[in-house]
């Protein structure tokens, strides 16, 4: 990837993520916030060169930059990512150690903490976004599953740079899917709404009233497809709109190995276990 590339996608991250971090004070980035930390992205990129061991610059380089800028603004940018450079969230104040060698990657957040959720979120898409660039020049697509998409509409900032990724990807050979149980908080938002009108495909399944007036109303849906996402239909049955094609679903999969291997339903997955530990115990 060119070098100004790579800078701007970072300022495009950081941007967003000063952004998340300011609105939690109920405050938001003005311009000369802005400008402040694209120079300051920029200047990390350049000492980073001149270090010439070849990596890249780290959150510590952004944050020494930002001290030494005159600006007042510049101290309360430092400010507000000492927290992510000092102590005890400073756990990506560090080198890269995620590799995407391997055909699948698996990014966790289950034991992120909430103060640094946003935080990993945007730095997970980035790396994403920078793989998939990768990806396209290789001639290779880009397969990207995110659960609880529904996540990354908190803030203002993150739905402005997730919106443009979504997007920018279809050029990229980046699938895009978003999974979600959540969909009227997701649907309040324009930018998530453009994002589904914009998909090639959406999978519902049963939804709860809310959500599946949230659907009827974006998708324009007749009372028959209606009654395809209610609450009389089973599970894994649902509507399948791929385009201008509207395609009921119904779904009778036999019991087996495949049916244990895929389940997730809480209760079974308890029995499975039970009746493995007495078998075990020979009972």
């Amino acid at each position: 990837m060119p070098r100004t590339e790579q800078i701007a996608f970072k300022i495009d991250a950081m941007l967003a993520q000063a952004g998340a971090s300011a609105a939690e004070s109920g405050q938001s980035l003005s311009e000369v916030d802005q400008s402040i930390i694209q120079r300051c992205v920029e200047l990390a990129f350049q000492r980073a060169e001149e270090r010439g061991d070849g990596l890249p610059p780290t959150l510590q380089d952004f944050y020494d930059i930002a001290l030494e800028q005159p600006e007042h603004q510049a101290q309360t940018i430092a400010l507000r990512y000492e927290r992510y450079v000092k102590g005890a969230l400073s756990f990506f104040n560090h080198q890269s150690n995620v590799g995407f060698e391997n055909r699948i990657t698996n990014v966790d957040f289950k034991d992120l903490s909430q103060n640094m959720r946003v935080f990993g979120m945007l730095t997970a898409l980035e790396a994403v976004r920078n793989r998939m660039y990768a990806n396209f020049e290789r001639g290779v697509t880009t397969w990207l599953y995110i659960d609880e998409v529904q996540s990354l509409f908190g803030h203002p900032a993150i739905i402005s740079y997730f919106s443009k990724f979504w997007a920018e990807g279809r050029k990229f050979n980046l699938i895009c899917t978003g999974i979600t149980q959540n969909s009227t908080y997701m649907l309040e938002h324009e930018d998530a709404r453009n994002m589904v009108l914009n998909s090639d495909f959406v999978l519902l399944h049963k939804q709860s009233h809310l959500d599946r007036k949230s659907w009827v109303d974006l998708l324009a849906l007749s009372a028959q497809e209606e009654g395809y996402i209610d609450d009389s239909i089973k599970a894994g049955e649902g509507l399948l709109v791929a385009g201008g094609v509207r395609v009921p679903l119904k779904d009778d999969f036999p019991k087996g190995a495949l049916y244990d291997l895929f389940n997730t339903k809480a209760t079974e997955i308890a029995e499975l276990k039970r009746k493995a530990r007495r078998e075990g115990a020979g009972l």
